[in-house]
């Protein structure tokens, strides 16, 4: 997904339209939308794909509700996408500038130059620092034109690339979703928002997937789950600052790979589980072995949930 602005949420009596031009972290990563045959033709192949990745899409979107006994309508008009064609995180867990996660072979980001592990220290000449980097570099993205130019920090060198943005034409859309059904059971929720204590070897979690499904915006940091028991799939943000250099190149091949643990929880109703990881440092050699952190509940607090 490509998200070139924030989600747009405009308050009003139900049913609420939302203007919803991205969903995920700054996720710049290029797809390619194909047409899907309607009928029995779209059960198989690549329709069947399409319909699973919009499946995905609704269930982001349900995380986006106010209030979940209401309709959720989404439209957006025709319009023209730029695309860098990466994974970026806006907010990397050492404070620093925008980091490159992936990048998309093929794509835009490709072929400027652009490698995972690059941090984006300037976009069309603004430097990017502090806590609205990502936001910056949504909006020069977005004023950009189709060209742009970054200035990139690569193993302590400070590197310039440029090159044209993919230009991706996508159709008017309008999609309405229903209210949810109470949960005959009640509801809990997980949440990311609360920063863990680094004294006691607690890092932030990244939720990914909610029982294989996809979790939503990244940036949302609270998601409303039936009671029960769910497997979460979760990633570390555990500070760089914490390996040294021979161990962060080596955790950085390891993300690429896999770099997700699962965590199994029973849901209780009104009650909401933080999430965090737990940092081994004893157990940080070898990296890959990805055995120096493991996800936990840290903390469980009661709030009403319906």
């Amino acid at each position: 997904m490509v998200p070139s602005s924030n989600s747009e949420r405009l308050a009003g009596r139900a049913p609420r339209r939302v203007g919803l031009a991205a969903l995920a972290v700054l996720v710049l990563l290029a797809w390619s939308p194909r047409p899907m045959a309607a009928g029995p033709a779209a059960e198989g192949g690549s329709g069947a794909a399409a319909l699973g990745m919009i499946d995905d899409a609704v269930l982001a979107l349900s995380t986006l509700r106010d209030d979940p006994a209401q309709p959720l309508r989404v439209e957006q008009p025709a319009r023209v996408r730029l695309e860098l064609g990466a994974v970026i995180d806006p907010r990397p867990a050492d404070g620093g500038p925008p980091a490159v996660m992936a990048v998309t072979p093929g794509k835009a980001a490709a072929r400027m130059g652009l490698a995972a592990g690059d941090r984006i220290v300037a976009a069309d000449g603004e430097a990017l620092e502090g806590p609205d980097a990502g936001e910056r570099l949504r909006a020069t993205l977005a004023a950009s034109h189709g060209m742009l130019r970054l200035e990139v920090l690569r193993a302590g060198r400070r590197l310039a690339v440029s090159g044209h943005l993919d230009r991706v034409a996508l159709p008017a859309y309008r999609l309405e979703i229903q209210p949810e059904p109470a949960a005959a059971g009640g509801c809990g929720r997980v949440s990311t928002f609360l920063r863990p204590p680094a004294s006691e070897s607690l890092y932030p979690a990244v939720l990914h997937t909610v029982d294989g499904r996809l979790f939503g915006s990244l940036d949302a940091t609270v998601l409303r789950l039936p009671a029960g028991r769910h497997v979460l799939r979760i990633s570390e943000a555990i500070g760089a600052e914490r390996f040294d250099a021979m161990q962060n190149r080596r955790r950085l091949a390891a993300q690429r790979s896999e770099r997700f643990k699962h965590l199994e929880i029973e849901v209780e109703p009104d009650t909401k589980y933080h999430l965090a990881v737990r940092f081994h440092p004893e157990r940080v050699d070898p990296v890959r072995d990805q055995a120096y952190w493991e996800p936990v509940i840290w903390k469980r607090t009661h709030e009403p949930c319906s």
